[in-house]
């Protein structure tokens, strides 16, 4: 198994995230409200969402937007899945990954019907995205509230592959770990991969 998926956050206190942020997003989702999680690739963000959902017991509906750009696609899935009650009586979180893919000619029509569905949902929905400044989220940014999460530490990022090399029992370098992590540039993801890739050597 990949150590990225191996090692995800499981619970709150595995996240880098600081703690008036996890009060922010939760305060949110409780008040079934709109959220746009924004910072660099592997800070994080698609993690929070489901570790916060998982200790509200709420169920997570996914869609990646990178996968379902049309609005048609858009409208399949979100359509049923905003409005619907949740399985057993729990809460629900819809969470859009990556919606930054919905830009282009071949998604016309997808962020307006995104931005539909916000404000009609009966879920809190949580968008992830690396590029929330752009101006073409202009209009999605005015009917969600922000949050911005920053490229993870670089001694968290050794602090996690000296913890997963003693459970792996990879022997190691000190300094090399200093290296892995400073070259991900605050990308945690591509830490673990980095790692996985040299204890295979």
């Amino acid at each position: 198994m990949m150590f990225s998926k191996k090692y995800e956050p499981k619970k709150i206190e595995d996240l880098f995230v600081e703690k008036e942020k996890i009060m922010q997003l939760k305060k949110a989702v409780l008040e079934r409200k709109s959220v746009i999680i924004n910072g660099p690739t592997g800070c994080g963000k698609t993690s929070f969402a489901f570790v916060l959902a998982q200790e509200l017991d709420y169920e997570v509906l996914e869609l990646n937007a990178s996968d379902q750009r049309s609005k048609n696609s858009l409208e399949l899935i979100l359509g049923p899945g905003s409005k619907e009650g949740s399985l057993f009586s729990r809460g629900r979180l819809i969470l859009i990954d990556d919606v930054e893919a919905l830009s282009g000619t071949k998604d016309r029509g997808g962020l307006p019907t995104l931005i539909q569905f916000i404000e009609q949902s009966k879920w809190p929905v949580v968008i992830t995205t690396s590029e929330i400044h752009d101006f073409k989220f202009s209009r999605l940014k005015t009917r969600c509230s922000l949050i911005e999460l920053p490229p993870v530490d670089d001694l968290h990022i050794f602090t996690l592959l000296e913890k997963i090399c003693g459970r792996e029992e990879i022997m190691y370098d000190p300094l090399l770990l200093k290296e892995i992590a400073e070259r991900a540039h605050g990308d945690v993801r591509a830490a673990l991969n980095d790692l996985q890739a040299l204890s295979h050597d």
